[in-house]
């Protein structure tokens, strides 16, 4: 209905497609592997073969967290690698997100069997390409997935942060936390405005001493997360600081406070965030477009919560998340809301003046709503 692919794919219009190591170029220790302990494993691809990979071993099957990349070839690689530690069938795979890079052998593991776990979310993103997101065997996750898997609880809390569709991987008896894309120790924020209120629930949650798997990157801490969680917020505002002042894109990437942003993220590992002065500008064009920030508080909005009839005859649902109010028709999309009326919402990062709009009863309960988007160009 409405061709927006970039709020699809995330809230920063930001997917990051690394150079691809072919099939047949691929070494034997492409993939490293981490033991966690006897049941946990972190698998840890060269650049270009996409998500790191949680793995957790049961008597009757392997579960994973996430499945690296599209490309051909690495599905069948990385359950070649999965035999080094078990030959066991794969039984579940949880995705942290929609991206290709994390849900390549989705197809794979699903066509053998396998349940894939995604946020529910996962129902509104589109992807031109070879990969579904939706299956036969899937569970769609609302807010809070818990289960146990061998001897292994496993909790995944919904988010919405790098895409509108993130499952954050909690395993408490290891210890052990995958963030997906909401933090890499190999590039800068990837995320959205809404990000340090995931991350600082999620370090709310975690022990002192827990380990933190990053979707890209080497397995790192507690205290670096919170330092991360820190210099997002300050990544927001600094960019916003230097936007203010009419400082284009370019002339930011020269400022020290930006630059010391930029070495923290890359960890002084890789370099290719910070000396990528392209995608460095791109980065920071996409935090640009979500200014200005919320100044609203969805308490405001309770009434037009919930799912209301569209003049063409569809549904369209208002939710409310971290204090952040989101519409979503069912298989089309989901855009966060920036209220500019009492009754007007427009989609916030989208181009053409797409809105929609409150038609209220005379108790100021919802009658319909009606949803303007410009007509196509000739």
């Amino acid at each position: 209905m409405i061709n927006k692919l970039a709020t699809f794919i995330a809230i920063t219009g930001l997917l990051i497609v690394a150079p691809i190591t072919k099939a047949n170029d691929r070494p034997e220790h492409a993939i490293t592997i981490t033991k966690i302990n006897d049941q946990v494993y972190v698998l840890k691809p060269v650049r270009g073969m996409g998500s790191n990979v949680g793995v957790v071993v049961a008597e009757d099957g392997l579960l994973l967290i996430d499945a690296m990349n599209i490309q051909p070839g690495v599905d069948k690689f990385l359950a070649k690698t999965l035999k080094k530690i078990s030959d066991k069938p794969v039984k579940f795979v949880i995705n942290t997100h929609s991206h290709r890079d994390h849900t390549g052998a989705n197809k794979y593991f699903s066509d053998k069997g396998a349940t894939i776990i995604s946020q529910e979310n996962i129902k509104f993103a589109k992807f031109d390409g070879p990969n579904p997101l939706l299956y036969p065997n899937q569970w769609l996750v609302n807010k809070k997935l818990t289960m146990t898997f061998g001897s292994e609880p496993i909790i995944a809390h919904a988010a919405i942060s790098h895409t509108y569709n993130d499952l954050i991987v909690y395993l408490p008896k290891s210890n052990l936390v995958f963030m997906g894309d909401n933090m890499g120790t190999n590039w800068g924020p990837n995320n959205s405005e809404q990000s340090p209120i995931v991350l600082n629930k999620i370090l709310g949650n975690l022990k002192q001493d827990a380990k933190v798997v990053p979707g890209h990157g080497y397995i790192t801490t507690k205290k670096h997360l919170n330092q991360y969680s820190a210099n997002t917020t300050k990544w927001f505002s600094v960019i916003n600081q230097f936007n203010k002042k009419q400082l284009t894109p370019t002339q930011i990437t020269k400022e020290p406070e930006f630059i010391q942003l930029v070495e923290f993220f890359t960890g002084n590992i890789d370099r290719a965030f910070g000396e990528d002065l392209k995608h460095t500008k791109r980065r920071i064009e996409r935090t640009i477009d979500q200014f200005p920030h919320k100044t609203y508080d969805t308490k405001n909005y309770k009434n037009y919560l919930g799912k209301h009839s569209l003049t063409n005859g569809e549904v369209i649902e208002i939710i409310a998340r971290d204090n952040f109010l989101y519409a979503r028709i069912d298989g089309d999309f989901i855009a966060e809301l920036s209220p500019t009326s009492a009754t007007r919402f427009d989609f916030l990062g989208w181009e053409n003046n797409e809105h929609i709009r409150f038609v209220l009863n005379n108790d100021n309960t919802v009658n319909h709503v009606k949803l303007h988007k410009p007509e196509p160009k000739e």
